[in-house]
């Protein structure tokens, strides 16, 4: 008697082939719907600021693990761990090794670092740091909430933790410093018509 395969499950994430083709999308309606004054710059602002997105959602987010058979489901554990006490985790991280700390925290750092930087070209004006710090909080808390429902609903295993918000927050609001510290020097080259004018001199 023959065996049947029967497929266990599968798991969904946004792999580079599928940013590439959601990027290549973005570009063609872009060009199209700004045919007559789209500019290079700009252009490359948003694309790369798409593919830095699509990742940010792919690391937090995916992979999604669907299991078809009640034998999957039992063998994959996804379950959600929460941390609502303040510099918890950033301090016990210490405890597992210097340097798997430094990957942990300078990774949580890191990930919305490049939002702060696309702030400004986004939104073309200078945004006070008050507006900065409550939409970096909204964005980070938007994480951690989509992780909590991805690990409830049993797609995957993630931890809800306070310590990433910080962490995201202070990073996102480094990224917003440092642009806005550069982006005046380069206003006063020829760089100055691409670069955003509301609100800096």
């Amino acid at each position: 008697m023959e065996e049947t395969n029967i497929i266990q499950g599968v798991s969904i994430s946004l792999k580079l082939p599928i940013q590439i083709i959601l990027i290549a999308i973005f570009v063609i309606i872009y060009v199209i719907r700004n045919r007559k004054q789209w500019k290079w710059f700009n252009l490359l602002v948003y694309t790369t600021f798409l593919f830095y997105l699509l990742n940010v959602i792919n690391l937090t987010i995916f992979p999604l693990d669907f299991m078809f058979t009640e034998e999957a489901k039992s063998i994959v554990s996804h379950e959600v761990n929460i941390n609502i006490i303040p510099f918890y985790s950033i301090i016990g991280s210490f405890n597992v090794g210097m340097i798997q700390s430094i990957w942990q925290n300078g990774g949580n750092l890191i990930l919305l670092f490049p939002l702060g930087l696309y702030l400004p070209f986004i939104i073309n004006k200078r945004l006070s740091y008050k507006k900065v710090l409550l939409f970096a909080c909204l964005v980070t808390l938007t994480i951690e909430v989509f992780q909590g429902i991805v690990g409830v609903l049993g797609y995957n295993h993630r931890t809800v933790d306070i310590d990433d918000v910080l962490l995201n927050t202070i990073g996102c609001m480094l990224g917003y410093f440092i642009i806005n510290k550069i982006i005046p020097m380069f206003r006063k080259t020829r760089l100055i018509n691409r670069f955003p004018s509301n609100g800096y001199s």
